[in-house]
């Protein structure tokens, strides 16, 4: 059992599998089983393993961080370094070193249209992706340039 730095999680650890708690509630944030997890030192990432799969999670959200991570072997070890910027997943036949993305700042309509240019898809509100045609492209290119172009990393 371990607190997160910040004393709002719990990580719970027996024989089947480990699971992250709300501290004050006793609700589940995570929704699911983990081997292994580890927390930032600021406490609002957490990096779980599941078998061959790591994880980068937004605590106060419940929400992943970008992609599953996959390992070649069965997740080991999970941990982050002292300034929480940096992160290790080892597993029995490799260790992988990440950096955590810095957060994007900028204006929510700016940074909606960013990911919009970047990715060219968009989500709707009941969270389905779609493709967008060449001509939405190219509106959504114009309108982020009015807006200021992208948003500062």
């Amino acid at each position: 059992m371990a607190f997160s730095p910040d004393g709002k999680t719990v990580f719970t650890r027996d024989d089947n599998a480990a699971r992250l708690w709300d501290a004050a509630t006793g609700k589940l944030p995570l929704q699911d089983w983990y081997d292994i997890v580890a927390f930032s030192p600021d406490g609002r990432t957490v990096l779980t393993g599941r078998g061959n799969t790591g994880q980068l999670w937004d605590v106060a959200t419940g929400q992943p961080l970008g992609p599953a991570l996959r390992q070649p072997g069965k997740i080991m070890v999970v941990a982050f370094s002292p300034d929480g910027a940096t992160f290790a997943i080892g597993s029995e036949k490799v260790v992988q070193i990440g950096k955590l993305p810095p957060p994007v700042q900028g204006k929510p309509d700016q940074i909606i249209l960013w990911a919009q240019v970047v990715t060219g898809m968009e989500i709707d509100d009941h969270g389905t992706t779609s493709v967008l045609d060449g001509k939405t492209w190219s509106e959504r290119r114009e309108r982020l340039a009015e807006l200021g172009g992208l948003p500062v990393p």
